[in-house]
């Protein structure tokens, strides 16, 4: 909805999308070596902390969702 003018009928959708704190671990260590907050945007100096065993890089990861959706009276 964002730069629209919202009108009646309109639909709006908001989803919370929940993390464990060792994701945000992951993340914010990725953000914090690439520089931009883009993890694609540069390697990484160090890996990151993961959460999966054998030496792999990444993490994994399941969350909920909760959703609540609106129609404009």
């Amino acid at each position: 909805l964002r730069g629209k003018d919202v009108v009646h009928a309109d639909v709006a959708r908001v989803d919370l999308m929940s993390i464990d704190a060792n994701t945000y671990k992951y993340f914010t260590v990725i953000r914090s070596v690439s520089g931009s907050g883009n993890p694609i945007s540069t390697a990484t100096p160090q890996n990151p902390p993961t959460n999966i065993v054998g030496g792999a890089l990444g993490y994994f990861s399941a969350y909920p969702i909760r959703s609540k959706t609106i129609v404009v009276q």
